[in-house]
């Protein structure tokens, strides 16, 4: 995923920093405004996070699929620990 991947390299080795919009993040450059255009859909949600907040916090939240057969949507959480370690896989995701 682009977008995770410019945050990852955005945040690597930065340990003290404040919870930034998407809107502040498109000023450092770190989003263009297809992102932002992207971010602004629906079935996906940003959560600014700080270096205070936990490990656990969710940065970024998005429908992913339905299952046909039952009709439940799983959606694509990204913590802050994903974009710090840079440990996301497409196996990470909720019903």
């Amino acid at each position: 995923m682009a977008t995770q991947v410019k945050l990852e390299n955005f945040y690597e080795g930065k340990t003290n920093f404040p919870a930034w919009t998407a809107k502040e993040l498109y000023d450092k450059e770190v989003f263009d405004q297809n992102i932002l255009n992207w971010m602004s859909e629906d079935m996906i949600r940003f959560y600014p996070f700080s270096s205070s907040d936990s490990n656990n916090a969710t940065v970024m939240v998005f429908y992913f699929t339905t299952d046909k057969a039952t009709g439940v949507r799983s959606w694509l959480v990204i913590t802050k620990e994903d974009i710090m370690n840079q440990t996301f896989s497409q196996n990470d995701f909720y019903h």
